[in-house]
């Protein structure tokens, strides 16, 4: 006799990045522990939303394997004299409740032993589960865990309801307020799910508008994007970062299509960008190759008022990109060159100096490595190398928000629209790369020279305030800059 089992722990909003990492947590540890007990099982299916993070195991045996043990005693020759029980084998079956009648010879390794065979009976599955799941619960590993309630329970956020069936029995537990049973939350203000049978989870929920396969909910804000998108007369950029991130945030999808003002337009391609992605997680359009004012934005219930939506989205979007073509208007006022002198004012580190001091060092260093580059542009090597840091005076990097992460990008931007040379214009943008280990590399010499000179002096004066980063300790990351 088999049947299904199947666990959904409830929490608040769970962040996007927690919830593949807790869920390959909680499929392993439940999975281990039916191997450990040698309870016998089939496939496993995993579900995941903000909400919940549920593991269905179908064909679960109601009981473990038996578990056999052979204990050895001693050796034949010892055990037995004549033929007949030694004392030594009397006592043997006597510690383990048999008579000497029972003792098998066995053979161990080049000698032969007395021994018997000791079968323990599975234990049932119920009782098993029971006893260990508020452990595996406690046990799932995520990127961070927090105590949320007087009972200590560490989790990513507050546990709110806990489903837990064997076959159609719950398996009662109570852990960090929640008691087990069968009742699951549907969307915010509606009525609970009765679940009733662990094959019938998936269907059940998404009855109630609520996709918990991350593939098939990822699948259908796909398909809404692309028809939202086609209906207006555009394609959507397509970016799988941020299609992963929002199939994490939501449970319920609504694609809703928006607008602002194409004056807007006049911005920096990367400033858009930001705006959209780096906050409001919104993906932009494009028609013939170039950006449009349309937006798409995912809201997290399928039968929300989109009119509301995208009024909301469009005034908060709005707010963002006003900022940025403030910020850009101002800051082409100053041209980079005269921010140089600025750096002298922001300091890169009490014992390594200013940034016009790291801007010195990386002048020399990229000089020197010219030499050994063939066909490096030193002119412009010397420029780039000048400039490189000076985006960080920007109001548009000192925002402190989304539009912090484009620093070289946005030097880059200003030093084309003040006309400075494409070579100078390509090696400031490219100086930062690559940022993460899968990330694109410099292309151009100018670009590469400077990336290098730039790395050497971040790691040289790191080893010098903060000695050789380990596997735990990196809090320059220097390991990332090697």
């Amino acid at each position: 006799m088999k049947n299904d089992f199947l666990i959904e722990i409830g929490t608040e909003e769970i962040p996007a990045s927690y919830l593949e990492p807790g869920l390959d947590s909680l499929e392993k540890l439940l999975t281990d522990c039916l191997k450990d007990n040698l309870i016998h099982f089939g496939n496993t299916k995993r579900f995941y939303t903000p909400r919940r993070l549920a593991v269905l195991i179908e064909d679960v045996s109601l009981f473990g394997e038996d578990a056999v043990t052979i204990v050895t005693g001693p050796p034949k020759e010892v055990a037995y004299k004549n033929k007949k029980s030694t004392p030594q084998l009397i006592g043997f079956a006597k510690a383990h409740n048999i008579s000497p009648e029972k003792v098998k010879i066995i053979k161990k390794g080049k000698k032969e032993v007395v021994g018997i065979e000791k079968r323990e009976k599975g234990c049932s599955t119920v009782d098993i589960l029971k006893k260990s799941i508020p452990s595996i619960i406690q046990e799932i590993e995520f990127p961070r865990s927090m105590r949320w309630e007087s009972s200590g329970v560490r989790f990513a956020r507050p546990i709110r309801w806990i489903v837990c069936l064997f076959g159609k029995k719950v398996i009662q537990f109570q852990l960090a307020g929640a008691i087990s049973g069968r009742n699951s939350n549907g969307l915010r203000g509606e009525k609970d799910i009765i679940v009733n049978n662990p094959l019938n989870y998936e269907k059940l929920l998404l009855e109630n508008l609520i996709i918990v396969s991350p593939l098939k909910r990822k699948e259908a804000i796909e398909s809404q994007i692309r028809k939202i998108a086609k209906e207006n007369g555009v394609e959507p950029i397509r970016d799988d970062e941020l299609l992963l991130e929002v199939t994490n945030m939501v449970e319920s999808p609504l694609a809703v299509i928006g607008r602002f003002d194409k004056s807007y337009l006049l911005l920096p391609n990367d400033v858009i960008k930001a705006a959209l992605k780096g906050h409001q997680r919104y993906f932009w359009t494009e028609r013939s190759g170039k950006g449009t004012n349309y937006f798409i934005s995912v809201a997290n219930n399928l039968y929300g008022d989109t009119d509301t939506i995208r009024k909301g989205n469009e005034r908060v979007l709005k707010a963002r990109l006003e900022d940025a073509k403030f910020y850009l208007a101002e800051d082409m006022q100053i041209s980079l060159h005269k921010r140089v002198e600025e750096l002298k004012e922001m300091i890169y580190n009490a014992k390594l100096g200013s940034l016009h001091d790291k801007t010195g060092r990386i002048i020399k260093l990229s000089s020197f490595l010219s030499k050994y580059v063939d066909d490096v542009d030193k002119t412009a090597l010397r420029r780039a190398a000048l400039l490189s840091k000076t985006d960080l005076t920007t109001n548009m990097i000192k925002d402190g928000k989304e539009f912090t992460k484009l620093e070289g990008i946005i030097g880059a931007e200003y030093a084309r629209r003040q006309g400075e040379n494409k070579k100078v214009v390509n090696a400031i943008r490219e100086h930062y790369l690559p940022k993460f280990a899968e990330d694109e590399l410099p292309k151009a010499k100018e670009g590469i020279v400077l990336a290098l000179a730039d790395k050497i002096d971040t790691l040289v004066g790191g080893y010098i305030v903060s000695g050789i980063p380990t596997s735990s300790k990196d809090p320059r990351g220097m390991r990332r800059d090697a």
